[in-house]
């Protein structure tokens, strides 16, 4: 787990543990393209949902770069010290990953924007057990996690 990056006595660092390790802990179910069935890494589920770049990387030259493959909110991890929510290509600084998570959530239903793939149970997660809202049944994992946490 080389990309936990926690400082000593940080404030949120087991939240952040938890945040990162969601994708992990959630199965990512199969899906189809227009030509197979797919089934995402669990590097491509966390990539998709945090990604973590080190903290010499340019926010700018990496978000031009990766504009065109990723339309859909996520959360940026530049080091251990900055944390961005992006949203359509804008990286917006907040101060702690739970702020981060939050913004993305609120963006995906503010602009109605399905959850990606890749890290669908993660988000499912948050909207059913976090947010509350119950519209349809999450994927598998997301129900077992949040019977596990609640009952």
């Amino acid at each position: 787990m080389a990309d936990i990056c926690i400082q000593e006595n940080s404030t949120g660092a087991m939240g952040d543990i938890a945040f990162k390790l969601l994708p992990i802990i959630l199965l990512q179910p199969e899906y189809r393209t227009a030509k197979k069935m797919c089934r995402p890494s669990i590097d491509e589920a966390k990539k998709s949902f945090i990604d973590w770049i080190p903290a010499s990387t340019d926010v700018t030259e990496y978000l031009r770069h990766t504009e065109l493959e990723r339309s859909h909110p996520f959360i940026l991890q530049l080091g251990p010290a900055r944390t961005f929510a992006v949203v359509h290509g804008q990286a917006l600084e907040q101060g702690t990953l739970l702020t981060a998570v939050d913004v993305c959530f609120k963006a995906f239903h503010c602009f109605d924007i399905n959850f990606p793939k890749q890290c669908a149970p993660v988000w499912e997660f948050l909207q059913h057990a976090v947010y509350g809202i119950v519209n349809g049944k999450p994927a598998a994992g997301a129900r077992v996690l949040q019977s596990f946490i609640f009952n």
